[in-house]
């Protein structure tokens, strides 16, 4: 009796241990899912000035309000979302919002952090190439934009949890 008891509890806690790789796996999965998909819509917002950049071959994003626009409409693609809403996602319940939109525009060794938002541009601040740091920590080291997006992710225990992903992407010639 002692030895069903044992198999059982073993068979059990191996099942169980299983079950909880396979979602630590699957969440895992969806973190780099949303990482490539905030890097894949801030490459696609990263729209340069072609004139700058034929002057003295500066990268500088200059309209940063169609740079917002194009982020957006492409997050929606990549995330699969209908009106900024998830509709059908395995990991994502509900409204995914727009956090933070920054540009860094680096220009020399000078570099303009400027925020976007559906209120409208304004800049923040003005820095040093190397020194100056986006919300995540991360130095900017070249022009590029930083983005924060939350949203409601789904557990396995049917509760909701608030997310947060962030990504700084830089924008660079080849």
């Amino acid at each position: 009796m002692e030895k069903n008891i044992f198999g059982l509890f073993s068979l059990m806690f191996v099942l169980v241990l299983m079950v909880s790789v396979l979602k630590i796996a699957s969440y895992k999965a969806a973190s780099d899912r949303l990482e490539d998909s905030l890097a894949a819509s801030g490459l696609a917002a990263s729209l340069i000035d072609i004139r700058q950049y034929g002057t003295d071959h500066s990268i500088i994003i200059s309209d940063m309000e169609d740079a917002f626009a194009k982020y957006r409409e492409t997050l929606e693609i990549n995330l699969g979302l209908t009106n900024g809403v998830a509709s059908g996602s395995s990991y994502i319940e509900g409204p995914v919002s727009i956090d933070v939109f920054r540009i860094y525009n680096v220009s020399g060794t000078l570099v303009t952090e400027t925020a976007v938002s559906d209120e409208g541009v304004r800049q923040i601040s003005e820095g040093v190439l190397g020194e100056m740091k986006a919300p995540n920590g991360q130095i900017v080291e070249k022009t590029g934009i930083y983005s924060e997006i939350s949203f409601l992710l789904k557990s396995s225990l049917g509760k909701n949890i608030r997310a947060h992903k962030s990504k700084l992407t830089f924008v660079d010639t080849v």
